[in-house]
């Protein structure tokens, strides 16, 4: 039976920004009771808390303010730190949304007997009468489109998340934010991870896990020693940045392997890739796919989706492009999408 999603009470994640902050005031039009909440996820947000409560105050809703600092931490952090120090290269972002903001969000809700919470986030969530479900769908703001991130979210957590900013423009939630005069209507997008603000990420890597870096090996594609580099956390797929000079051509990072501490260096080309193989399979649409399946893929949010054949093994889904894709690395997501339907995705594993 499909959830009524017209009427009832709302618990939004009030994150301090103008997203969040217009998406309360329009489901507090549409007649919702709505409540927001903050979650202190380090010292660098009391700010952001601060911002929460004008808004809060302004829009005359109730706000619980939380310090979640330990939890995210030894969740999405952690999660972070130790995928770089194995080698990949994490997007931590996927995995907060899935498995700490929507579970957060949905046990305080149940705490408080409330119906439905609600995101910031451009991303569409609508129900399909065929399948008696709800789906994900992009945005029909495609720059600002995040269905990306939201890839790994349960069919439980899609029935209870309304996202009432989902086909808008930022110049239209300003509008609104400028209307009803909120302090954060010309506050900055966040533009980085939120907890690596100030920091450069390896300095939080060794920070969380001490201990004695030593430097990698350059080689390249066949295995020869081109000289002596930072540890390969420094690294990731297509960078040039921070490489030696010296080559008798343009670098970049092809590839990286923790056990042996040995960064992949190649020219241009070497960056291409037709084939991926995909672990760690989450599908909003089980049925949809089928073997093989035309789709669009995306291996990174600000890329386009290109086309792509997807098709099951014994251990996850392999990806073959169309046309190569650049700078795909071990550890990012891989998300698909048939027309502009999220059927799901995975963590790419390796790159042939």
């Amino acid at each position: 039976m499909a959830i009524d999603r017209y009427k009832g009470s709302v618990l939004i994640g009030l994150s301090g920004g103008v997203d969040s902050a217009v998406s309360a005031y329009l489901l507090k039009e549409k007649g919702y009771k709505v409540y927001g909440i903050t979650y202190i996820l380090s010292d660098n947000q009391l700010k952001s808390a601060e911002d929460a409560k004008a808004i809060a105050k302004t829009l005359d809703i109730p706000l619980y303010i939380e310090d979640k600092k330990k939890e995210f931490n030894d969740t999405v952090v952690s999660y972070f730190v130790d995928s770089y120090i194995c080698g990949e290269t994490p997007n931590p972002c996927v995995l907060c949304n899935s498995s700490f903001k929507l579970k957060n969000l949905t046990d305080k809700a149940d705490s408080l007997s409330i119906d439905y919470v609600a995101t910031g986030h451009y991303a569409n969530i609508q129900y399909d009468k065929v399948s008696d479900r709800y789906i994900l769908r992009t945005s029909e703001n495609k720059e600002k489109d995040q269905s990306y991130f939201l890839y790994r979210l349960s069919r439980q957590q899609l029935a209870r998340l309304l996202l009432p900013i989902s086909d808008m423009n930022k110049e239209q939630v300003r509008d609104i934010a400028a209307k009803i005069r909120l302090t954060v209507k010309d506050k900055k997008d966040s533009q980085d991870i939120c907890f690596i603000k100030d920091i450069d990420y390896t300095d939080l890597i060794k920070e969380k896990r001490p201990g004695k870096y030593k430097e990698c090996t350059f080689i390249d594609k066949e295995g020869n020693v081109l000289g002596k580099g930072a540890n390969h956390i420094h690294f990731t797929t297509g960078q040039r940045r921070g490489l030696n000079k010296g080559f008798n051509q343009r670098m970049y990072v092809i590839s990286k392997n923790a056990k042996s501490n040995t960064v992949t260096l190649g020219p241009v080309e070497d960056l291409y890739t037709k084939v991926l193989t995909v672990k760690d399979i989450h599908l909003i649409q089980p049925d949809k796919a089928e073997d093989p399946l035309r789709v669009k893929v995306k291996i990174r949010n600000t890329m386009a989706a290109v086309d792509a054949v997807i098709e099951k093994t014994d251990y996850g889904i392999k990806v073959v492009f169309d046309q190569p894709v650049r700078a795909a690395a071990k550890g990012q997501s891989a998300v698909f999408y048939l027309y502009d339907q999220v059927i799901g995705g995975g963590i790419i594993d390796d790159c042939i």
